[in-house]
């Protein structure tokens, strides 16, 4: 029996250049609506663009268009087309001084490859000196920095399209404590923003320096993340480094977290 992703023989990814026909069946109809309703006329808004919405949804149209109309009403009413030019967070300069994230570099597949290291603070210290709605807005304006400047630029780099990130999230550091309700609430936020939103960015995740307990945090985490993106992230202790290499050159590492960059 062939499904909207294939047969058993290929499983089609639903990326482009790698559509059943089913798949390319269903792109022609979302562009058509999105032109028959006159829902939006951004160039942007491409195939690569709208496949993700696609996939998120499992190629359901009716769900795939309740998805992108929220979207595009979600960006006039937080000003996303902005966002990259808004200093949104005042503060942001100061919050770096001791929350370490970023981009360095990229994956071995061209990936831009996001660093983050949650357990580097402490809430509170950030709350104190930025308001939920200025970290809220933040998040907006890195999404769209990735999607629209980090993305074309790995892609000129790579000589062909990159559409995803790969994310390494070091918790070094984690206690129950740092899980409490505030940071369980900011959390949230951040993840409702890019599975409403920025749907199929984020290519791979590990999660890295994990203490034995935080098994139970996850289970608290998890529910807020959709399945398909579960099953992008790897859960990992301290012994990783085996695993990173097999997606990211140790010269593309910092130092500090078993790589060989020291820029």
């Amino acid at each position: 029996k062939m499904g909207i992703f294939g047969n058993k023989k290929h499983q089609f990814s639903g990326f482009k250049g790698d559509l059943s026909e089913q798949q390319e069946d269903r792109l022609q109809e979302f562009k058509d609506i999105i032109r028959e309703e006159n829902l939006t006329q951004d160039p942007r808004y491409d195939d690569y663009y709208l496949l993700r919405f696609l996939r998120a949804r499992k190629f359901n149209m009716k769900k795939t268009l309740e998805m992108f109309k929220k979207f595009l009403d979600w960006r006039i009413e937080n000003r996303a087309d902005d966002a990259i030019w808004i200093d949104c967070c005042p503060s942001m300069d100061k919050i770096k001084e001791f929350y370490e994230f970023g981009y360095h570099g990229t994956d071995k597949q061209g990936r831009p490859l996001s660093i983050d290291k949650p357990c580097s603070f402490d809430i509170d210290d950030v709350l104190a000196i930025a308001t939920k709605e200025e970290l809220y807005a933040f998040y907006v304006k890195e999404y769209e920095t990735t999607v629209h400047i980090r993305l074309p630029a790995a892609s000129t780099a790579a000589g062909r399209k990159i559409e995803q990130t790969f994310n390494l999230f070091s918790i070094k550091g984690f206690t129950m404590k740092k899980l409490r309700e505030k940071s369980r609430n900011i959390i949230k936020l951040a993840i409702s923003i890019g599975q409403d939103n920025y749907p199929e960015i984020m290519g791979r995740m590990l999660i890295v320096d994990s203490p034995l307990f935080f098994r139970g945090a996850w289970a608290l985490i998890s529910p807020f993340i959709d399945e398909k993106t579960r099953k992008k992230i790897s859960i990992l202790g301290s012994k990783y480094h085996k695993q990173l290499f097999e997606y990211v050159d140790p010269e593309n590492v910092p130092v500090d977290m078993g790589g060989e960059c020291t820029c």
